[in-house]
């Protein structure tokens, strides 16, 4: 009867802790506490956790001892953790339900703030002292200075009389006792300034732990509380899971190209860390691309108007848009190694990424330990051998060099996600850049630095404008260039040369190429990019010409 008493008892006290707030997870009632079986709490561990971009689901697991209505403890979850996510599932039986609970922390950080507090009390009294100490100086130091001043002024009456005759020998000795007063004062006060520094640095940083006793007293400690009910004799596995905010990957790639097979190795990073308070030991990751709080509503679609304002017909004025320079991956020097990340984790086989509709998963192959303080770590995410089509390739009238490129496409399987990627060629590391987002399928580009042993140069031989006649009321802008190629390399190669022509958008103003134009060009009409696929071999050079005109009208303002 006693130990039914007592069970009804602890069962009593587990369920109707302070500041307690309960949640029914799987559907099921929450049963009386006096039905449930109060067991030791085995120690949980965190088993998986899924990283997302801005947060994580961590997955706590502890082994029980099977019975009717079991009472299994998970203690100090993390500040973080949302309460409302927790859920709880088993292996063997079923989850008669789950209770979360908050206690406040002030009670458990009390005594370190009053110890606090208590030091805070001496160092202030002691400044206190320090500081009337220093006042006592200072007014010996004037009343010395006032002394010698009186001194000093008797001195000059009695000097001044000629029937004074000689000097007391007093006369040196009030002088001397009051400088030795203000030499003394000066030590002292220099002395007690040299503790006053002192002792305000231990009073500041006394304070702040003060401070940070009574922000983490001001946190709460979160609890859950789980019934199981499974077979009498078994052991069963409770798996916990909830999620934390403070935690986050940063994706990162490495490509190596591989000149004789034409191929170039993508490998896939994540650069991971979180700041949780909570440990996570010898854990399986999972990275995922979704963002939980993004798409969670359907967009609406708003009304769609047609009006007109009436306007005075503008007067035409010829213009040419300003040219934009960019890259095809803009390279960025960066020498400083491969990874600025904490510890790395050794390269694993290739895992198969899951796609998750809009989002996908990347498994990672290894168990890894991610610290709870903020420490970043590098996992591998997967790699895969994608075929190129590596080619040389120069814009001369934007950058006089000529780039090495590789045209892939993203066989892999799954897409590579926003961030840098460090290029190596031949072994060597030779820039660092940001790679947009690749879809999985999806076409891209990889610049893989300059080849200094191809030399390009771009001249101007003519930009003038003439006009065509005094009655054909046109005006032509003639346009022509030359550019000139040289290989040093010691195999024959083919060498990309672009460049742009204008492109009309008035059906009154002509673009068009002048025969002079080196030939095997190929003109896309739409964006007007020529380009040439020039042949060289090892130690020939060319020379390739461009020449256009642009016929405007006479009554275009230029």
């Amino acid at each position: 009867m006693r130990s039914r008493l007592f069970s009804f008892w602890l069962a009593k006290r587990m369920f109707r802790r302070r500041a307690a707030r309960c949640a029914v997870g799987c559907g099921l009632a929450l049963l009386p506490p006096a039905l449930a079986q109060a067991e030791s709490s085995p120690e949980s561990q965190v088993r998986r956790v899924v990283v997302y971009p801005d947060r994580a689901q961590v997955t706590r697991e502890a082994s029980v001892a099977c019975g009717e209505r079991v009472l299994l403890h998970f203690p100090s979850l993390p500040p973080s953790a949302d309460a409302g996510s927790l859920r709880a599932q088993t292996r063997l039986g079923r989850i008669e339900g789950l209770r979360i609970e908050e206690t406040p922390r002030a009670a458990a950080y009390s005594q370190a703030v009053a110890a606090l507090d208590d030091t805070l009390r001496r160092l202030n009294r002691k400044l206190a002292s320090l500081q009337a100490a220093e006042s006592r100086d200072e007014a010996a130091v004037q009343l010395a200075m006032r002394y010698e001043a009186v001194g000093s002024t008797l001195i000059g009456r009695e000097l001044s009389d000629p029937a004074a005759g000689k000097p007391p020998p007093s006369w040196n000795s009030a002088l001397e006792t009051a400088l030795a007063t203000r030499v003394q004062a000066a030590a002292a006060r220099t002395e007690r300034r040299k503790q006053l520094r002192t002792l305000q640095e231990q009073i500041r940083e006394t304070q702040e732990q003060r401070s940070r006793q009574a922000m983490a007293a001001s946190r709460r400690d979160l609890f859950a509380d789980v019934l199981v009910s499974c077979p009498k004799g078994q052991r069963t596995s409770v798996e916990l899971s909830y999620m934390v905010g403070g935690a986050g990957f940063a994706p990162m790639h490495e490509a190596r190209l591989d000149e004789r097979g034409q191929r170039v190795l993508v490998t896939s990073f994540a650069t991971l860390k979180q700041d949780t308070g909570e440990d996570w030991p010898e854990v399986a990751l999972t990275l995922s691309t979704a963002v939980p709080q993004h798409n969670a509503t359907p967009p609406t679609v708003q009304p769609l108007r047609v009006f007109a304002d009436p306007r005075e017909p503008p007067k035409k004025v010829l213009v040419s848009r300003s040219e934009l320079q960019e890259h095809t991956e803009a390279a960025a020097d960066d020498n400083q190694g491969r990874t600025r990340s904490g510890a790395a984790s050794t390269p694993g086989p290739r895992r198969a990424a899951q796609p998750q509709g809009l989002s996908v998963q990347f498994p990672v192959a290894a168990a890894a330990t991610v610290r709870g303080d903020g420490t970043p770590i590098r996992v591998t995410l997967a790699e895969s051998p994608l075929p190129a089509l590596v080619a040389y390739r120069s814009v001369p009238k934007l950058l006089p060099h000529v780039f090495r490129v590789a045209d892939l496409n993203n066989s892999a399987g799954y897409p590579l996600l926003a961030g840098d990627i460090d290029v190596f060629r031949a072994g060597q590391f030779v820039a660092r850049y940001p790679l947009e987002y690749v879809a999985a399928g999806a076409r891209f580009q990889l610049s893989f630095g300059l080849e200094d042993r191809l030399r390009v140069k771009r001249q101007t031989l003519d930009e003038v404008a003439r006009d065509r006649g005094l009655f054909s009321g046109t005006r032509r802008h003639n346009y022509a260039y030359r550019f000139e190629l040289q290989s040093f390399l010691d195999r024959p190669e083919q060498i990309e040369i672009a460049e742009h022509i204008p492109v009309s958008e008035l059906s009154d103003i002509k673009v068009e190429l002048h025969p002079s134009t080196s030939p095997g060009f190929a003109l896309a009409a739409q964006d007007g990019i020529v380009r040439w696929r020039i042949p060289l071999r090892p130690g020939e050079a060319r020379t390739v010409s461009l020449a256009y005109f642009v016929d405007v009208p006479s009554s275009y303002t230029e």
